[in-house]
């Protein structure tokens, strides 16, 4: 049986680097543009979407 406390880290590690690589985060973050970061990670509260689309 798969211990999975020990495989939390490895998971949330591939999960981050999947997020990064898929929404192509390198170009923003080595240009030091934080704004376009955000905006990748959170765009739904960027884009000013409703209260209720943001706790859902």
């Amino acid at each position: 049986m798969m211990n999975a406390t020990c495989n939390l880290d490895e998971i949330a590690c591939s999960t981050a680097l999947w997020f990064w690589h898929a929404n192509n985060m390198a170009g923003p973050a080595q240009t030091g543009n934080h704004a376009a970061t955000t905006k990748i990670i959170s765009i739904i509260e960027c884009n000013g979407g409703s209260e209720q689309s943001r706790t859902t």
